[in-house]
């Protein structure tokens, strides 16, 4: 009886995933690309990449840093184009080879002069917890030099394991002083364990409030943000 609750309970919720993810897709119909758009299992879902690309039009989002690359920097580098915005955005990637893919597609699309897409790897780092690895700081510092953001987004590094599940932890205690008074921070993935034990160390020590935007993510708005959700 309690399974068959339960795998009610997750078939609706997987409903009203698909049907955010439509609505959210259908939102987006007016950016079109001309080459198949590559995707992955981590891949962030259409209705977060949806109200992403609403929060940079209505909250004025110029500078965004990406700590893992995809759809994401690919949807934001056309939205730029599109609609005319100056735009910075870096995208930190820690695998090569898809950057390849990404830098290939942006090529493609004719999109590159939008994206500064930094290779670092994954290095022992003191902000990690469990001895995780995290992007090389020092490279990152090197690109990114005084760039204020106000727009950061978190979907890597890969944290599926049960070791890795809190490698994303890094990244707000990182960030934090490269961030502009009127920002947001999103976090994918929080469907899972290890993401939501960091946003409940984030909210203790860094004081950030996050919210549930929706089954799989979360994000913190600070200063004037306008909440869109």
């Amino acid at each position: 009886m309690l399974n068959r609750i339960k795998s009610k309970f997750l078939n609706k919720h997987s409903v009203i995933s698909q049907q955010q993810d439509i609505i959210g897709k259908l939102n987006m119909s007016a950016i079109k690309f001309n080459s198949f758009l590559p995707h992955t299992g981590s891949s962030l879902r259409y209705s977060s990449i949806n109200y992403l690309l609403n929060d940079v039009i209505i909250n004025k989002r110029r500078n965004i840093i990406e700590f893992g690359g995809g759809i994401s920097t690919i949807y934001l580098s056309k939205l730029a184009i599109v609609n005319g915005l100056k735009m910075n955005i870096i995208t930190v990637e820690n695998n090569k080879n898809w950057i390849n893919v990404i830098k290939d597609f942006l090529d493609k699309e004719e999109l590159s002069s939008t994206v500064k897409i930094i290779h670092s790897p994954l290095i022992n780092s003191k902000k990690t917890l469990n001895n995780n690895l995290w992007y090389n700081e020092n490279t990152i510092k090197t690109h990114i030099k005084g760039t204020m953001f106000d727009l950061v987004i978190i979907d890597g590094p890969m944290a599926y394991t049960k070791h890795e599940e809190l490698s994303r932890y890094p990244a707000l205690p990182f960030i934090k002083q490269y961030l502009n008074k009127k920002h947001a921070i999103f976090l994918d993935d929080t469907n899972r364990k290890g993401e939501q034990t960091i946003i409940k160390i984030w909210e203790k020590e860094l004081g950030n409030k996050f919210v549930k935007l929706n089954t799989t993510s979360h994000i913190s708005l600070s200063g004037d943000s306008m909440n869109i959700k």
